[in-house]
């Protein structure tokens, strides 16, 4: 368990201290640290879709997320919608891990949920990152066995 993140700062998103920015950011860069030396994928469960979108969002405004995708390609649990999405980013996690569908230039696919294939190719990296929200799809009966999780970060 890590409990202190970026600048030493508290990782506890408690309900107090989950709206603050430097939270919020000190989460952001101990993610990415742990992103640069995890091979394969990671799996990265919030409590709440709210607090996921929210932080992605902060993530976004500040290029930390850009931050994040020169390490690992990122991809977010989609917010309720059909089994074929979910199946669709699920199937490009696995495929991203093995190395399959690297991109060039722009994202091949945003959609409003965030679940996108990161921004640029980049040879360094290092997997995927699966954001995803305890009680949701990613949490229940799928098995990510061997590269598919080797690092499994519970915030």
């Amino acid at each position: 368990a890590i409990s202190n993140g970026h600048g030493n700062y508290p990782l506890n998103a408690s309900y107090k201290t989950a709206d603050t920015l430097t939270f919020q950011d000190a989460l952001g860069k101990s993610l990415e640290e742990i992103c640069s030396i995890v091979p394969g994928g990671s799996l990265i469960f919030f409590p709440s879709y709210k607090l996921m979108e929210k932080l992605c969002t902060r993530w976004r405004e500040t290029g930390q997320w850009s931050r994040l995708c020169l390490k690992k390609d990122l991809y977010v649990e989609p917010r309720g919608g059909a089994q074929e999405e979910f199946d669709s980013v699920l199937k490009d996690y696995y495929d991203s891990i093995r190395g399959k569908n690297r991109l060039i230039g722009r994202n091949r696919r945003a959609k409003k949920t965030g679940t996108v294939k990161t921004e640029t190719q980049n040879d360094s990296k290092k997997g995927a990152a699966f954001l995803a929200v305890f009680r949701g799809k990613v949490s229940e009966g799928i098995d990510f066995s061997d590269d598919n999780a080797r690092a499994v970060i519970i915030v």
